[in-house]
């Protein structure tokens, strides 16, 4: 199994929030399979929450060492047919897991977001959701 890392579920980690320690197992669980993915968006999306939220540097940096990053230029096309109702940069996390797929190595998708959640469903991929937002 590939775990697909999304921002906000990736901050359940980070954060003090409901879901903070089954989160961390989790990602831990993925980490040691060497089976963390991501869109290179979860980078730029990490960044920008920590700057506002006041998360320390190496906290960022350590948690996206155990992530395997994938540019986004090989699905914004295929972004644009995910089906909504869905945020453009979910869109293109949504559209990077589907390429991601295969029989032989499922994805499942880790987030928090509802919205994304149910597209993820849509899609026909496994959601992976510790704090029950469902």
């Amino acid at each position: 199994m590939i775990y697909y890392v999304d921002t906000s579920f990736l901050l359940l980690a980070l954060l003090d929030q409901e879901g903070r320690a089954e989160a961390e197992r989790v990602l831990q669980e993925g980490a040691d399979e060497e089976a963390l993915v991501s869109s290179a968006l979860l980078e730029v999306e990490l960044k920008q929450v920590a700057s506002r939220a006041g998360l320390p540097g190496p906290a960022i940096d350590n948690a996206l060492a155990e992530v395997e990053l994938f540019s986004v230029d090989m699905v914004l096309r295929e972004a644009g047919i995910v089906p909504g109702p869905i945020k453009t940069l979910d869109a293109v996390h949504v559209a990077t897991a589907m390429a991601l797929d295969s029989p032989l190595a499922p994805v499942a998708v880790l987030t928090h977001d509802r919205q994304m959640a149910a597209c993820v469903r849509r899609c026909g991929l496994e959601v992976v959701d510790v704090a029950g937002n469902h």
